[in-house]
């Protein structure tokens, strides 16, 4: 069962696909909060950030049709975007395709200005790997200011999830992998989850490290597929299947 903006809705699952389905559905859940920190990680530095950014033409599993009606769905359901509001997006850089169409949604929808982070998973692990281990505590402090800055504008924010490289730190010395990362950014970020003032919402991006976690092989097109169904991408028109 998901619940968006205080609907309960029924999805049919493969029994095939347990778990996948159950991961699947944690983006649904956050279509559209405003609160449970817990899920407010996914949108934390050193969560999924990414590999090799793979171009539009080779999503064959993802059309760009398929893109943008995901993209409509999160701008006009997940944070009910406003004329004039201010969007902002998280993601790594191997979710481009989706942060892009989120981009000419929201400029659709009537957005301010559409402002688009990205990081990567690889920038991430050489920091943990061998920087100081003072500024793997510490976060980036213009970071912090757009955090704060989201807060103070009012703004919507959407965070792209999806771990391209889930494996990528297993070689890292384990004691340096449980160094906490980035704390006061952290800290930040969660205070202003649980403060109300930002519509935000967590989407769910299909990729070959994310795959292969949850299926054991990285069959993205199947990882997408559940996606779609789990957030009504199936329906005529997703959005409406959410109000109703």
């Amino acid at each position: 069962k998901a619940r968006l903006r205080g609907h309960d809705c029924q999805h049919e699952q493969d029994p095939d696909e347990p778990h996948l389905t159950e991961a699947v559905l944690i983006s649904v859940r956050q279509l559209r909060t405003t609160s449970a920190a817990a899920s407010w990680e996914t949108w934390m530095p050193a969560t999924s950030p990414s590999t090799v950014w793979v171009p539009l033409n080779r999503l064959s599993y993802m059309t760009q049709q398929d893109l943008d009606r995901y993209a409509q769905l999160l701008v006009a359901v997940g944070v009910s975007l406003e004329e004039g509001q201010e969007l902002f997006v998280d993601a790594f850089v191997d979710h481009a395709p989706l942060a892009r169409a989120i981009a000419r949604a929201g400029y659709a929808a009537g957005a301010k200005r559409v402002d688009v982070h990205y990081d990567d998973k690889y920038v991430n692990a050489a920091m943990v790997e061998l920087a100081p281990v003072e500024e793997i505590e510490r976060g980036a402090g213009w970071l912090i200011r757009r955090a704060a800055e989201i807060e103070e504008r009012r703004g919507a924010l959407i965070s792209i999830s999806g771990d391209p490289a889930p494996r990528l730190l297993d070689d890292v010395d384990p004691e340096r992998v449980a160094i906490p990362r980035a704390r006061d950014l952290s800290a930040e970020r969660i205070r202003i989850a649980l403060s109300d003032k930002v519509r935000w919402t967590i989407a769910a991006y299909p990729t070959d490290g994310w795959a292969e976690t949850m299926l054991g092989t990285p069959d993205v097109d199947r990882l997408w597929r559940a996606i779609a169904m789990s957030v009504r991408l199936d329906e005529d028109d997703p959005s409406a299947a959410w109000r109703e």
